[in-house]
């Protein structure tokens, strides 16, 4: 009982603060955006040493695991809300809002993301699933007075429903092909059905589909890219940096002990949602203006990269693709924290335009996010690219020559599309005067770039000890 008590305190401590908070708001009326950040960091830093340190207990080992593959992804998404936690913080006492709402739902989605990473049965992921996108669709309504919010609000809604039923229809052809919705039995049962059973191959392919469209791969991505734009900066930044990692986590353990017997049935459908997931990111961002889709439709383009490297889901595969995932959101956090500095008449800054000149006058921050830019692109001394390096290294290894020719030539569109923005900020006149920017917004930055060069320099960590880790799901 104790070791089973024990296997979900992490997650049980990241929901224990929501009481306290609500309690916080009902009594206490000097609270402050800042009062549920402490709070909030608190509990999370306490989720973040017991999962490091319960890192093997397992007490319903046919529903949940907690393994060395499962712990450095949950060590990863508890890092990274801490930071945006802070720097989230910032954005409400500068609007002089209430943050009780954003951090309550964060926490309840962390708890989801790590339910889902660590599942070992189809139900329990499509439950974690379904509370992470419903999380989300609140985090967006604290935003409703952008106008467009409305129509964004139903349209993701009607999403997260539509895949909601597509999710639960996979997990019941399942059920009634392999009797089963354990990772493991449904393997057995898929390795001795074989590709000859049509209505379990009809729900691998739902449950796919689902994944697909949580990576915002195209042509799943409208939702994202609405999202993002009309949701306040911290949801934007949130959406885009954390769940990804779950969702990575979650199709990994998906193919590589679940479908993998059928996996060749389903590698060509999904390396041409990759390629067109990198062909509209490339273009998007070739023609988009407003800074949020710019980044939204950058976002598609690597997720499409993404699925590409980790296409053969072997163990270099899985090495190189999260060293590529790890750098892209090292270098977007980089690319938010920016944002958050950009204001003009107490107004954050979102388009192209606004930004012209941006280097005479915010030189540090043009100069960050030149740099983050270019860690996106992968061209060298950044760290961007070890993470292209990586991925076009196992393509070469695989002999995808094909893929390699795609990769580059894609690479090269939304090289063009990243130069607009460099070319706004240092080569084109001021037309805007900016705020003065928060000295913690500089410190963040500098954080991430210290961050960015020292795994430069010292590539070990990424290149051992994590694949070290990584390997431990096969």
């Amino acid at each position: 009982m104790a070791q089973q008590i024990l296997t979900f305190l992490p997650e049980f401590l990241l929901l224990a603060v929501l009481p306290i908070m609500f309690l916080v708001q009902r009594f206490r009326s000097s609270a402050t955006p800042k009062t549920y950040f402490t709070l909030s960091r608190y509990f999370l830093l306490a989720s973040l040493v017991f999962t490091i340190v319960m890192y093997q207990y397992s007490g319903y080992p046919e529903y949940y695991e907690n393994s060395l593959y499962t712990s450095l992804f949950k060590v990863i998404i508890y890092l990274l809300a801490w930071l945006w936690f802070a720097l989230s913080c910032k954005w409400f006492l500068v609007e002089d809002r209430s943050s009780l709402g954003f951090y309550a739902l964060c926490l309840v989605s962390l708890a989801a993301m790590s339910v889902m990473i660590s599942s070992l049965n189809l139900g329990v992921m499509a439950i974690a699933w379904l509370v992470i996108s419903l999380s989300n669709y609140f985090l967006l309504r604290l935003g409703l007075e952008h106008e467009e919010n409305g129509f964004v609000e139903k349209s993701y809604l009607i999403s997260i429903l539509f895949f909601g039923f597509v999710f639960v229809a996979g997990c019941v052809l399942l059920w009634q092909s392999c009797g089963s919705l354990s990772y493991g039995n449904v393997q057995l049962s898929l390795q001795h059905q074989g590709a000859d059973n049509l209505q379990a191959m009809f729900g691998v392919g739902l449950v796919l589909a689902v994944m697909l469209f949580s990576l915002s791969l195209a042509p799943f991505h409208f939702w994202y890219l609405d999202v993002i734009k009309t949701a306040i900066l911290p949801v934007s930044g949130w959406i885009t940096l954390i769940p990804i990692f779950a969702y990575f986590a979650s199709l990994v353990d998906l193919i590589v002990n679940m479908f993998w017997s059928v996996y060749p049935q389903f590698q060509v459908a999904l390396i041409a949602f990759a390629l067109l997931s990198m062909l509209i990111g490339a273009v998007g961002v070739n023609g988009e203006d407003n800074l949020r889709r710019y980044f939204g439709f950058s976002t598609v383009f690597h997720m499409g990269f993404l699925l590409i490297s980790l296409i053969s889901f072997s163990a270099n595969s899985v090495f190189s693709s999260f060293v590529y995932l790890l750098v892209y959101v090292l270098s977007m956090s980089g690319v938010y924290t920016s944002l958050l500095g950009i204001k003009s008449k107490g107004i954050y800054q979102e388009d192209l335009p606004s930004i012209s000149g941006l280097s005479k006058l915010k030189p540090y921050i043009a100069a960050a996010l030149l740099l983050f830019m270019v860690s996106l692109i992968g061209s060298p001394p950044m760290l961007g690219f070890l993470g292209k390096l990586s991925v076009i290294n196992n393509l070469v290894l695989e002999q995808n020559y094909i893929l390699v020719a795609a990769v580059l030539g894609s690479l090269i569109l939304i090289s063009n599309g990243y130069l607009r923005l460099v070319k706004a900020m240092y080569f084109e006149p001021g037309s805007n005067t900016f705020d003065r920017t928060d000295k913690g917004i500089y410190i963040f930055m500098f954080a991430n770039l210290v961050v960015v060069v020292v795994s430069l320099l010292h590539p070990r960590l990424l290149m051992n000890d994590f694949e070290k880790m990584l390997i431990t799901v096969f």
